[in-house]
């Protein structure tokens, strides 16, 4: 669950009431983006909303709304010498009480089990409007008004992010007397990389610390309980199973897979069945160039299609980081998976003239 969410819902679930922070408008060069969000309550803060002397600024405006209970608020900050920053844009952020008995916390927390929502969040409008907040899933709309027509163009515009995945934006609608309410339409993912690990072992485990604070969903597969650590991060599922290779078909479609487990057979066996699938977001098999040649002859000659064979990374990791420790092999691994995610990845090292010419 995307990390603000989870703070917003502990803050409900032990009856605190916090502030919503949230970046409304950003010009210029600003250090985090559009929707852009951080919880803060009394003894703490949450999620980051980009650092600094700007962080720190909205966390101490926040508390200060938080102890007079003021509903909404928008500010506008000068990302300049002002604030120590030099970045040069500016942001408006808003700052949102929310109670601990707020329906929609709860509410978004439960859908986010079952895939991605989209909130809708009035920035400015007339006095009925202000705080008030929509979610369109796929199960419909939640937080209607009394303005059907409102209702159903927000339900619209929540419904063709879902499809489309597009970025937080901006939107103006009109209620039923023509007055002008400014709308965050953002959507929010349960987590952004379902990622399934195969292996236990020093690099598997490097690779669980740095993949852990991103927000994503790990699961870990080893035949060996004594390998895993005693303690892992919330978000790391660990699985012990003496066929691996069967968790590949629990995974959901669009996952990110890494393989590299103790067995080079037990690599092939999984590679095989992940390939089969065909998909999947990403497979990657640690090895070299060579391990890579001798899968591949392996894979033909079990029936395997060159075109899916030519989807597997190995060697797995961005170019240009060539250290073989552990650490140094897991940040860039998880390099490459943010690449991929977001849509800026490498080709896949696969051989295809040779492969073709099979």
């Amino acid at each position: 669950m995307t990390d603000w969410v989870q703070a917003l819902h502990a803050a409900a679930s032990s009856g605190q009431h916090c502030m919503l922070v949230s970046i409304v408008r950003a010009q210029g060069s600003t250090p985090r983006e559009l929707g852009a969000k951080m919880v803060v309550t009394e003894q703490g803060s949450f999620a980051t909303i980009g650092g600094g002397r700007f962080e720190y600024e909205c966390v101490q405006l926040a508390r200060r709304l938080l102890q007079q209970r003021v509903a909404h608020e928008i500010r506008r900050f000068s990302l300049g010498p002002s604030l120590g920053q030099c970045c040069g844009g500016a942001a408006e952020v808003s700052f949102d009480l929310v109670e601990s008995e707020s329906k929609w916390v709860s509410h978004l927390a439960d859908q986010l089990r079952h895939g991605a929502v989209v909130l809708a969040s009035v920035v400015q409008a007339a006095a009925k409007y202000r705080g008030h907040r929509w979610l369109v899933s796929e199960g419909g709309v939640f937080g209607e008004i009394d303005d059907a027509a409102l209702d159903a163009r927000i339900g619209a515009a929540g419904r063709h992010l879902l499809d489309t995945r597009a970025e937080a934006e901006i939107v103006h609608f009109a209620d039923a007397l023509g007055r002008d309410i400014t709308v965050l339409v953002e959507p929010v993912l349960p987590h952004a990389l379902d990622v399934v690990l195969f292996g236990a072992g020093h690099v598997g485990q490097a690779l669980v610390s740095t993949l852990a604070g991103l927000a994503c969903r790990i699961t870990w597969v080893d035949s060996r309980r004594d390998v895993f650590p005693r303690d892992v991060p919330a978000n790391v599922r660990c699985v012990v199973s003496g066929f691996p290779q069967e968790q590949v078909d629990a995974a959901p479609a669009d996952s990110y897979y890494l393989v590299m487990t103790h067995s080079h057979p037990l690599d092939q066996m999984i590679c095989e069945k992940i390939l089969g699938r065909d998909d999947f977001r990403y497979c990657g098999l640690i090895g070299s160039k060579s391990k890579r040649r001798k899968f591949e002859k392996r894979f033909l000659a079990h029936g395997l299609p060159a075109r899916l064979i030519e989807k597997l990374t190995c060697p797995i990791g961005i170019d240009g980081i060539s250290g073989k420790r552990p650490e140094e092999i897991s940040i860039a691994v998880a390099a490459q998976l943010l690449q991929v995610s977001q849509g800026h990845a490498q080709p896949a090292r696969s051989l295809r003239p040779r492969l073709a010419a099979s």
